[in-house]
């Protein structure tokens, strides 16, 4: 655990880990946060992957480095870009594996909440940009993995 001396040892997900993430059918479940242990989204994000409120995937990964990944700073940390290649990695193959599962939720949440204006729907603006989720589902003519 780099950075971290004297406290609890963060382990690294398993190649087990991805693969019970990769199965997951649906993409994600409300309420569209970390309450929620099951879908694919949490599963990466880092919730629920041993079926209990755990960090997991992607979360424990910051953890795990430590120093300026475990913050805001974590950009500056050349591992972000890596690790976030890798994230999107598995976002590619969890959409080709399961190619009938819809982006959620469709919409944005019309309740008032704390994570509400985290929650995006399919086409709502993620500022500061005026981008979509639906523009960015699929990359093909930007890149593509080997």
């Amino acid at each position: 655990n780099f950075g971290r001396p004297g406290s609890d040892p963060v382990s690294l997900p398993t190649k087990n880990d991805v693969a019970r993430a990769l199965k997951d059918p649906v993409y994600d479940t409300a309420p569209w946060n970390s309450v929620c242990t099951e879908g694919f989204r949490n599963r990466v994000e880092g919730w629920g992957i041993r079926g209990v409120r755990t960090v997991g995937l992607h979360n424990r990964v910051h953890q795990w480095v430590g120093g300026p990944m475990a913050g805001a700073a974590s950009p500056e940390d050349p591992v972000f870009w890596l690790h976030h290649s890798f994230i999107d990695l598995l976002w590619d193959r969890w959409r080709k594996a399961h190619p009938e599962s819809a982006y959620r939720p469709g919409r944005k949440p019309a309740s008032p909440g704390p994570d509400r204006d985290y929650v995006f729907g399919l086409d709502d603006a993620m500022p500061p940009w005026r981008v979509t989720p639906r523009k960015l589902l699929d990359h093909s003519k930007t890149y593509r993995y080997a």
